[in-house]
């Protein structure tokens, strides 16, 4: 059996690399391959300055000893298309090359494809030396296609979206709940992610006289106590509840009990494994055109789109699904049909299978 190093976030941590990670684990592929999981970045949004310092320095060195201990076929790193992540990335890709190792390196979300993939940018040849050195580059989306072919000469070069294993899900068709409508927001906590939009659209509606709307708000991250304070200020804070990570079979109630996925991001999103699960449990969605979600969701048919930073069109959708019954009956048959046929975790284990292959 060959080993293969993954490296990525801590896997308690809700982001799209952990569940990714966690995605790979749980296919056929963890049968067929050793996967020794090894953990880049903080695991902690409290981590403290001098753990940072220590990491930065550790890690490395534990990365190298990782390698020399496992003898891989090849690592596979998944890291963020940003500076600061693909630089600190980069530097384990180095010392695997520098040991012999054949690398994949895999870009997750972070700046959007015509920034990351810049040939007038400051650091152009420095991510233009570490793309051409890896042994195979994977890409989520087609757009971030268009941009990367032109940037530089890869070895190998594939495009493998994101997916969910459905099973793992109660797939079946929603009603919505007109008394009791809940939404949905599932990621990590930073302001971009637009949940303080969502929280706005609760305002909204509750000036409107629709007050029999609640939020739930998973995850954790440094704009939390910020959403706190603008839910209390807005005087929606009984609507707001902030349950933290959640991970498993609480996820899956939560979901099981939503009606409605509220994601209005202005991120440089990739494929949101948020939206994914959404498809897959037939949830339909409110989100934006961000990064790579046109890819996933199609306006009025697995959702609606908003533009970003409008609370008063997130409040406006949410009303419309509210008052459409049959629509948004229709939208989770589509997001059913969608998971199904596109985002398959089967689909995605064969095409990194084919990749691990050609290397070996």
């Amino acid at each position: 059996m060959h080993n293969v190093i993954l490296t990525g976030t801590n896997l308690n941590i809700p982001s799209g690399i952990s569940t990714h990670l966690k995605q790979l684990f749980n296919t056929d592929l963890a049968n067929k391959y050793h996967f020794i999981h090894f953990e880049v970045g903080t695991n902690s949004v409290y981590e403290s300055k001098y753990k940072k310092i220590f990491r930065y320095f550790y890690s490395p060195i534990e990365f190298v000893t990782t390698v020399i201990k496992h003898k891989p076929s090849f690592v596979h790193f998944n890291t963020s298309m940003d500076f600061k992540g693909f630089f600190r990335d980069s530097i384990y890709l180095l010392f695997a090359k520098l040991l012999g190792v054949k690398t994949i390196l895999q870009l997750h979300a972070g700046l959007a494809p015509d920034e990351f993939f810049n040939q007038s940018s400051f650091f152009y040849y420095f991510r233009k030396s570490i793309l051409e050195l890896s042994d195979a580059v994977i890409l989520l989306t087609n757009n971030e296609y268009k941009h990367a072919k032109q940037f530089c000469n890869f070895k190998s070069l594939y495009v493998v979206p994101n997916a969910l294993n459905n099973l793992n899900f109660s797939r079946r068709v929603k009603k919505i709940n007109r008394d009791k409508t809940k939404l949905f927001f599932i990621g990590r906590l930073i302001e971009t992610k637009g949940v303080a939009e969502s929280i706005k659209a609760l305002s909204i509606l509750k000036d409107e006289g629709i007050e029999n709307v609640i939020l739930d708000i998973a995850g954790d991250g440094p704009f939390q106590e910020e959403l706190k304070k603008i839910s209390i200020e807005l005087g929606v804070n009984n609507s707001c509840n902030f349950v933290g990570p959640i991970f498993d079979e609480q996820k899956n109630e939560l979901w099981e009990a939503s009606d409605i996925l509220v994601f209005p991001t202005y991120f440089k999103e990739g494929l949101p494994y948020a939206l994914l699960e959404a498809l897959a449990t037939g949830t339909p969605s409110i989100t934006t055109a961000a990064g790579g979600i046109p890819e996933i969701i199609d306006d009025n048919i697995e959702g609606i789109i908003v533009e970003p930073k409008n609370a008063l069109q997130v409040a406006e959708a949410i009303k419309y699904l509210i008052q459409n019954p049959d629509k948004y009956e229709l939208m989770s048959i589509a997001c059913l049909e969608k998971a199904q046929n596109k985002f398959s975790i089967l689909n995605l284990a064969n095409k990194i299978d084919n990749i691990y292959l050609s290397l070996l």
